[in-house]
């Protein structure tokens, strides 16, 4: 028989944790240009800087809503439900959600 998994509704909290998802995958791309040149390094920088000081990364903004509709974005929404709906199972984790997400979605989307 297989195993059942809880998925839970959004909460604040997850709301919270996906802004801070896209603000760390904002400043993995500035870092990733470290190599480029110092001038495009601290330009690319300072733009994240400005863009999650301005609430422009932050959830509900155009930016954050095709974050959550990224391939990436469902993952790591999906993620969240489920780590919050089975706490302590320490099976579910990215590779866990990569494997299954496709057959969550066609669950609900059929």
């Amino acid at each position: 028989m297989a195993k059942k998994y809880k998925l839970v509704q959004v909460t604040i909290e997850m709301l919270g944790m996906f802004d801070a998802w896209i603000e760390r995958r904002a400043f993995e791309a500035v870092d990733r240009s470290r190599n480029i040149s110092d001038k495009f390094y601290h330009e690319s920088l300072d733009s994240v800087i400005r863009l999650i000081a301005s609430g422009q990364l932050s959830f509900g903004s155009p930016v954050c809503v095709d974050a959550a509709r990224s391939r990436e974005g469902i993952k790591y929404c999906l993620l969240l439900q489920l780590k919050a709906g089975n706490p302590g199972d320490h099976e579910i984790d990215e590779k866990f959600v990569s494997y299954t997400r496709p057959m969550i979605l066609s669950h609900f989307f059929a």
